[in-house]
């Protein structure tokens, strides 16, 4: 029987934290791979206020903790600030993948010059859902318009615009977050309604849909190929 595997997930918020619960855990497990869905913590209070000093924070508990065989982030890219390495140049990117590969590469690079030691080259996964978690759940337009009480056609017409969920727009006034909020009248559980939707629309779908989701995912299975 091969060794089980630990991934510690370190979470932007509650929302994250509890999709990783609901969603991600039930996977992985069959596979013999086991998340600890963790809060990017701050003294006093959790979530929120995404910065890399608490990030850096976060990875040398993590990361020299010698169980850990991966460490990886579940992070927003909307929200961040120019202190992230390589946020600038990501910004000024086009498609959604650049965007993410220009961010996640230069975290990495930051990570590797300060925790070598622990083998954060191998064993650090940084993650940034582009642009929230929020657009996942466009992944199923049916799903979504049914759980909003709304015309399926406004799902629709907004991945008419934008071209996929992982490309829905990184402003403030048409983010996913705040789309789903107009679609509900002005209001939208992300803890709840949130992660009920993506309870209906399923991980298969979700993958299916968000390439970059689903690239992550696969990275993370890998580590039990890897043990196999």
């Amino acid at each position: 029987m091969s060794e089980a595997i630990f991934v510690a997930v370190i979470c932007e918020g509650p929302t994250e934290r509890i999709f990783v619960e609901a969603i991600l855990c039930p996977h992985f497990q069959k596979l013999g791979i086991y998340m600890n869905p963790t809060i990017l913590t701050k003294k006093g209070e959790n979530g929120g206020d995404v910065k890399y000093q608490r990030l850096y924070n976060d990875l040398e508990t993590h990361l020299k903790q010698g169980h850990n065989h991966l460490v990886t982030t579940f992070f927003d890219f909307y929200g961040l600030k120019g202190e992230w390495p390589g946020y600038e140049n990501a910004k000024s990117k086009i498609s959604p993948g650049d965007k993410q590969k220009a961010i996640s590469s230069e975290v990495q690079k930051k990570v590797d010059g300060k925790f070598e030691n622990q083998r954060s080259f191998e064993r650090f996964l940084p993650h940034f859902v582009m642009h929230e978690i929020e657009a996942l759940y466009f992944s199923c337009p049916a799903t979504l318009a049914e759980k909003m009480g709304v015309n399926v056609a406004a799902i629709h017409g907004i991945l008419d615009d934008c071209g996929e969920p992982e490309a829905i727009n990184h402003v403030t006034e048409t983010s996913p977050s705040h789309r789903l909020r107009e679609l509900g009248g002005g209001s939208f559980r992300k803890t709840t309604k949130g992660i009920a939707i993506a309870e209906e629309i399923g991980l298969v779908k979700i993958r299916e849909k968000c390439p970059l989701f689903h690239a992550w995912i696969s990275r993370i299975e890998s580590l039990a190929k890897a043990e196999d």
